[in-house]
């Protein structure tokens, strides 16, 4: 493969481009190859593409088209929880069992001994990781609603705006739902709003049981309309399938939608339905416009355990039927070494690595593809959405790989062009 250009600003690149990742009315570029990459050369000035042209044979390098580097636009992480990103260790018990129980009493620790000093460093390590390996938009979830949050926030908005010219962050704050019923939840709820933020919270089989629970979410739905907040909320993460809040939110929501975004997260629980159910809700989500987030990492590490017992399902919910029925779905990072998961890394080119053999999806298709890189755009309502076409941002990874075999199988380092210039190497 041919070394990449040394300069800092570079004019135009010779790439290979995945095909369901360029306008569609870009139809002079020729046919893409059997795995649906597309050999192009990108215009570039003042931080944008400014054209996209075809890369005729006599124009190409010695080596053809597979000595082409690959170049994918910046990544989207639409659900991560970067308030508590490397705080394994800092857990003064870790949750080694790796049960949902032991992970939640890991994060009511680290709730307990937080600091907005800490909650600060843990950001900035965390988003320095991701600008470095080609995220350009991250959604986090922050915990709130215990005796430190207040304090903390303040963190989060300091940080939020100190990263604001290199990332679009959006703040889902996390809480009970009858923390949303209280004067202080209405304040955080302004809060957040002036972030462009979400509200949002975790409900399954136990919040079910709990007197009033319903009734919560009713609240946080029109306290999100009030103060025009989204709405991204934690849904039966779970291996029981007894665990429907699911249907809380759908019968809650008129099946019009409501004016404000919705993102079902998690949905686990909805696997273990039947097709027919599956079908029914997935029609259902649709009609309504509720997204819906997959997290294959913490999910496979959480769900169907038992002590001595290998897991008999992969705790994901049903992406293939979900997309069947126009449902947006995106796959996202969840946890970085916290209580939730061990190992995890923030870094969106391992998540697809680790995915794609996962969830049975096809990068070289567009079904396959897109949950990793337009659909969480859409999702959080982003400006670009992730397809390359002439005014979109200069902002992508170029990678030196000869297919997706080869980019799956080892995750080459990238080289990540933000607002058309190079940044430093990911280290």
């Amino acid at each position: 493969m041919r070394s990449l250009s040394p300069d800092q600003r570079p004019d135009r690149l010779q790439v290979r481009v995945p095909r369901p990742l360029l306008a569609g009315d870009l139809d002079d570029l020729g046919a893409p190859d059997p795995e649906g990459w597309q050999p192009l050369e990108l215009w570039l000035a003042r931080g944008r593409i400014q054209a996209l042209l075809p890369l005729h044979a006599a124009t190409r390098s010695p080596g053809g088209v597979a000595d082409l580097p690959v170049f994918l636009p910046a990544f989207v992480d639409a659900h991560s929880h970067l308030d508590k990103a490397f705080s394994w260790y800092e857990v003064p018990c870790p949750p080694r069992q790796g049960t949902m129980a032991a992970a939640l009493r890991g994060n009511r620790k680290e709730n307990d001994s937080r600091t907005a000093e800490r909650l600060a460093a843990r950001l900035d390590r965390a988003l320095a990781h991701g600008w470095r390996r080609g995220l350009r938009a991250v959604r986090s979830h922050i915990d709130a609603g215990f005796p430190a949050a207040t304090d903390c926030w303040e963190a989060v908005e300091d940080r939020f705006r100190h990263w604001a010219d290199r990332l679009t962050l959006q703040p889902v704050a996390m809480a009970p739902m009858a923390f949303w019923q209280s004067a202080e939840g209405e304040q955080l709820a302004r809060r957040v709003a002036s972030l462009g933020g979400c509200l949002g919270g975790a409900l399954d089989r136990n919040s079910q049981r709990q007197p009033g629970t319903r009734a919560g979410l009713r609240q946080l739905l029109n306290l999100s309309v009030r103060s025009g907040c989204g709405i991204d909320l934690h849904l039966d993460e779970s291996s029981d399938p007894a665990s429907t809040t699911l249907d809380w939110l759908l019968q809650l929501v008129p099946r019009q939608g409501l004016p404000v975004p919705i993102t079902a997260s998690h949905c686990c629980s909805l696997g273990l339905f039947s097709e027919r159910r599956i079908r029914a809700r997935a029609r259902a989500l649709a009609e309504r416009g509720i997204s819906v987030v997959v997290l294959p990492v913490t999910n496979l590490w959480l769900q169907d355990r038992a002590v001595g017992r290998t897991p008999r399902w992969r705790g994901l919910a049903p992406i293939h039927e979900l997309q069947a029925e126009g449902v947006t779905v995106a796959i996202a990072g969840d946890n970085v070494q916290d209580s939730w998961a061990i190992g995890a890394n923030g870094d969106p080119l391992e998540l697809m690595r680790f995915a794609v053999p996962v969830t049975h999806l096809h990068p070289w298709e567009p079904s396959g593809l897109l949950p990793f890189t337009t659909a969480p755009a859409r999702l959080m309502g982003l400006a670009w959405d992730g397809v390359l076409r002439p005014g979109a941002p200069a902002d992508g990874l170029l990678l030196e790989a000869s297919g997706w075999t080869e980019l799956l199988g080892c995750t080459p380092p990238p080289r990540v062009l933000r607002h058309g210039a190079w940044i430093g190497p990911a280290t």
